[in-house]
C-alpha cells in the first residue's frame, strides 16, 4: 500500500482498523505516519519565530482570537480579517500557515 498518497482521513481510517484487527501499525506504516505528520502545520509562538513579511497566516491572539494577518516591517502585524468578530487590537501570541485552497475533487 502506498501511504505516502494518504490523507489525514486515510491515515485516521488505517490506524482503526490497525486498532480493531489488533495488529498495530508495522515499521513503514509508523514511518510514514510520522513522515506525515511532521508536515501538518503547526502553531509557532511568536517567541519561536515569524512569519515572511507579507505572507497571510492564521494567527491566535493572547484571548484565543483567531485571526488572518500578516506581517509588515519587524514586528508590526496588519489584521486582515477577525474570524470570531472579537476586539483585533490583541497582541499576537501564535501563527501558522493558512491551509491550501479547496479543489472540488469534480473539477477535472
Amino acid at each position: 500500500m502506498n501511504y505516502k498518497t494518504f490523507d489525514l482521513e486515510d491515515w485516521i481510517a488505517h490506524i482503526n482498523g490497525a486498532i480493531e484487527d489488533e495488529r498495530g501499525l508495522d515499521g513503514n506504516e509508523m514511518r510514514d505516519l510520522v513522515a506525515f505528520l511532521s508536515e501538518m502545520p503547526r502553531w509557532t509562538p511568536v517567541s519561536k519565530g515569524l512569519p515572511k513579511k507579507n505572507t497571510e497566516v492564521l494567527a491566535t491572539t493572547e484571548w484565543s482570537t483567531l485571526t488572518i494577518a500578516e506581517m509588515y516591517g519587524e514586528s508590526d502585524w496588519f489584521l486582515h480579517e477577525d474570524i470570531t468578530n472579537a476586539e483585533t487590537d490583541e497582541k499576537i501570541v501564535a501563527w501558522m500557515p493558512l491551509p491550501e485552497k479547496y479543489k472540488s475533487e469534480n473539477k477535472k
